[in-house]
């Protein structure tokens, strides 16, 4: 029988259902991070007074705000993954676990989710902005031959 390289380390032993479930954690914090540093690169890179110019203008505003959303969103998935460490059982998918603190029941998906949506509103808002007041134009210099 194959078994699936998720379950197994590097000698051919099975992981136990918490350690996988751990790793995972591992990995998507991780991720998290890296999604951190860059929504604050694009962050800056927007905010600053050389920042391209952005047509319509409201672009620039909307963009500000939704890369600052998805990093104060960031933060707190990052805040919660110890607590979510803590209470991994084994049972349930990293996902799926629920950490009863700040006075509210939280998963990760609550915190990750929008972290993700405004950082792709910011790219889009981005996106928007710089090609807006831009026509595409065709110049082909006068020695070009179309037979």
């Amino acid at each position: 029988m194959i078994q699936s390289p998720s379950t197994t380390n590097k000698n051919g032993a099975k992981f136990d259902p918490t350690e996988q479930r751990l790793r995972a954690l591992e990995s998507f914090k991780d991720w998290s991070n890296y999604l951190l540093v860059t929504t604050v690169a694009a962050l800056g890179w927007v905010s600053t007074k050389d920042a391209p110019h952005l047509l319509p203008t409201w672009t620039r505003t909307w963009c500000i705000w939704s890369f600052a959303l998805s990093i104060l969103f960031s933060i707190l998935t990052l805040a919660l993954v110890p607590h979510v460490a803590e209470l991994i059982d084994g049972k349930h998918s990293i996902y799926n676990v629920h950490w009863d603190g700040w006075y509210f029941k939280f998963e990760l998906f609550h915190f990750c989710l929008p972290s993700h949506v405004f950082f792709l509103a910011g790219v889009m808002l981005y996106a928007i902005g710089c090609t807006s007041g831009a026509t595409p134009t065709l110049t082909l210099p006068p020695t070009a031959c179309w037979i």
